[in-house]
């Protein structure tokens, strides 16, 4: 057995020094242990890099994981009544405006259906792979929810609460989940963090109005 531990060990060895040296079992396991950590030492000065190199041109400066901080209520800024697709999405955020990523996680249609935009996980941190474009500042530590709608029907420059029934609906259970999973999260609108009239309401007096905490309602730590 113990030969054979150190044939295929040696065979291990031959992979990162291109060359087969007998070796026996303790050194063979002390060279794998070093080859792993250099492997480790360099993915880990590219990761540094990459995000010194993100961060220089002002994009997921939250690169390397961080802590879930605030849901983010947004609205598509289109009229009332007219669906949005995430095909919709996609073409307006990725083509029309050459974002890496969508601006959402999750839309809530007209019917109160919940689509999934971008894959992510439940736990307490954003990882690159689940960053989604809403909010410049806070992508790195936000989640984002829009709905469809947030205008008035014949006039998309002016603002507007246009939520159906089934929306708010599932905009509270969406919410009330969040919070469930996230005890600490702070839920707000777009309004908050930039210059925009989206969601179209007052996030904090909708939450109240639900019975959301204080503690998760608006950017107070």
């Amino acid at each position: 057995m113990e030969n054979t531990k150190t044939f295929l060990l040696n065979i291990f060895a031959y992979a990162f020094t291109g060359s087969y040296i007998a070796m026996d079992l303790e050194s063979l396991k002390s060279l794998l242990l070093f080859a792993g950590a250099i492997i480790l030492l360099i993915l880990q000065i590219r990761l540094y890099f990459l995000k010194i190199k993100n961060e220089k041109k002002g994009k997921n400066k939250n690169l390397i994981m961080s802590k879930l901080k605030y849901l983010i209520i947004h609205c598509t800024a289109t009229p009332e009544g007219r669906e949005v697709t995430k095909e919709d999405i996609e073409q307006w955020h990725l083509v029309e405006r050459g974002w890496s990523r969508v601006g959402y996680r999750d839309i809530i249609h007209l019917n109160g259906g919940l689509e999934n935009l971008i894959d992510y996980n439940q736990d307490d941190t954003i990882d690159p792979w689940e960053i989604s474009n809403g909010a410049h500042g806070f992508n790195g530590n936000s989640a984002h929810v829009v709905y469809v709608g947030g205008t008035e029907k014949n006039d998309i420059k002016k603002s507007k609460d246009t939520r159906t029934f089934e929306q708010h609906r599932s905009l509270q259970l969406y919410v009330l989940f969040m919070i469930l999973r996230h005890p600490n999260i702070k839920v707000i609108g777009h309004n908050e963090v930039s210059k925009k009239d989206c969601p179209g309401f007052n996030v904090g007096e909708w939450l109240r109005s639900i019975c959301v905490d204080e503690i998760n309602i608006g950017l107070k730590k």
